[in-house]
């Protein structure tokens, strides 16, 4: 029969004795891992309110830029050609020469009725003006109509130029009758477009 192996009780005290009671942290109150974090000491940089009025300027100009670039493209997209203006019926295209780049002259003619004929014209223009001479001795000063032996000439314009941005589109437009070597009327009415565009 075996004999069992004896151990000493003092091995066991000792044990015993060694392990310590360590006292219980308090969880519950300690502040998270974030805030043991070192703050900084001075303000950031979006607490300056100068910093926050620099970055709301910045913003409201690249709005407005952005704006203002659209307007410029639509108004200048809608004046690269020249403006047409529908011919009277009867005229036909005497002469065409273009002056420089976006720059053209047209003359039309025709034996026409110069009373319709105008009336044609002004109601594609902005604005249009007769010119009369100087009446003679003895003729009426209040004679201003197209029937006048003083009437020279009608002009006309239209335009669509833009001001705020530079940009030209515009027709100048004239109605002249033709006139013999006696200063009498031919018939023949003569239409002169001055056209001018962004090219």
């Amino acid at each position: 029969m075996s004999e069992q192996p004896e151990y000493e009780q003092d091995y066991y005290d000792d044990e015993s004795a060694q392990q310590q009671d360590y006292p219980e942290q308090d969880y519950e109150n300690e502040p998270p891992a974030l805030a043991r974090r070192p703050q900084p000491d001075g303000p950031g940089l979006l607490d300056s309110w100068f910093i926050r009025l620099l970055l709301a300027v910045i913003l409201i100009a690249g709005v407005v830029a952005i704006l203002i670039g659209g307007a410029y493209f639509q108004a200048s997209s809608s004046r690269d050609e020249p403006l047409e203006i529908k011919a009277f019926p009867g005229l036909l295209q005497a002469s065409y020469e273009k002056i420089d780049k976006g720059h053209d002259l047209q003359i039309w003619s025709g034996t026409v009725d110069l009373a319709e004929l105008e009336n044609h014209y002004k109601k594609q223009m902005d604005d249009c003006n007769r010119l009369f001479s100087k009446p003679e001795e003895g003729q009426e000063q209040s004679d201003q109509t197209i029937e006048s032996k003083n009437y020279v000439r009608t002009t006309c314009l239209l335009d669509h130029s833009h001001e705020l941005f530079g940009i030209t589109q515009y027709v100048r437009l004239t109605v002249e009758p033709a006139f013999d070597e006696v200063g009498e009327r031919t018939g023949v009415v003569n239409v002169t477009l001055e056209r001018v565009w962004k090219e």
